[in-house]
């Protein structure tokens, strides 16, 4: 997961939802696979909470034994009839973004949710889930940053009351990631580090597009053109000439010589995740 919260107005991203039927051809591509897959992620530049055909999806990747399907959600639109259409389709993992212990700390972060709604939702969830036994487990998450860091402590003493390290679940914090440089606060960066993303994760757009990485977002000047998994082989896109280049040059140690690499802090922000003191991790 990139520690980060979606980009608004930084960036003019290209809007739109995937379908069920290109999901499912999508999905049928990477069956073969799906022993060496170790996580799906159903979420990218925005709420997934929006698709209507959220709960389908979750299901289809679960008749093919996929594991480690998750979502990341503000919360904000999750009543009771989501919260049991998560807890019934399976869902192994669900994250949920509250970056504040108090409604004027939240909402001046996540703009335009309700602070209230969102914990009475949170807490909701958990009761539902611990109530029918479900298997998913929760991660309390916060984007530590000037406005929210002296929080935490506070924040894990409030939430670990609610949560349950035996299900798996966790509180879990991040340093901001500064959308490779598109937000002004940003951390130091270490080019020794290597990003082990391009290694080890593929992403795609609504539309089937492979980007390189959570950097190379939709609409931003530069964007690598690099497959689209609907028409093509996902296995020869992931190999191919661009992912080869920035992976060899990232255990060169030489990521701050790369366009999408040197102003991106993400390898850093993720070394600095904090966990509560009983996680498993």
């Amino acid at each position: 997961m990139c520690p980060l919260w979606c980009p608004g107005s930084e960036l003019a991203v290209r809007r739109g939802g995937m379908s069920e039927e290109n999901f499912e051809k999508i999905v049928d591509k990477f069956i073969p696979y799906v022993s060496k897959i170790k996580f799906v992620s159903l979420w990218g530049l925005g709420e997934p909470l929006l698709d209507k055909g959220l709960f389908e999806k979750i299901k289809y990747l679960k008749k093919y034994n996929f594991r480690n399907v998750a979502i990341a959600t503000n919360a904000d639109l999750m009543n009771d009839e989501k919260q049991m259409g998560l807890l019934e389709a399976g869902i192994d993992t669900v994250i949920f973004s509250i970056d504040g212990i108090n409604k004027k700390t939240h909402e001046s972060i996540r703009r335009n949710t309700h602070f209230e709604n969102i914990i009475k939702n949170v807490q909701s969830c958990i009761e539902k889930r611990n109530l029918g036994k479900y298997k998913t487990r929760f991660l309390l998450r916060m984007v530590r940053q000037k406005s929210n860091y002296q929080q935490w402590p506070e924040y894990v003493k409030y939430w670990k009351k609610f949560i349950d390290n035996k299900k798996g679940d966790d509180i879990i914090a991040f340093g901001l990631q500064s959308l490779g440089g598109l937000l002004k606060e940003q951390g130091s960066i270490n080019y020794n580090i290597p990003c082990l993303d391009i290694n080890e994760r593929m992403i795609m757009d609504f539309d089937g597009e492979v980007t390189l990485c959570c950097g190379d977002i939709p609409g931003r000047k530069g964007r690598f053109k690099i497959g689209n998994v609907l028409r093509e082989d996902p296995i020869v896109i992931f190999n191919n000439k661009v992912f080869e280049y920035y992976r060899e040059m990232n255990a060169s140690g030489l990521r701050g010589h790369l366009y999408l690499c040197r102003k991106c802090d993400v390898p850093d922000r993720r070394r600095e995740r904090t966990t509560t003191s009983f996680s498993k991790k």
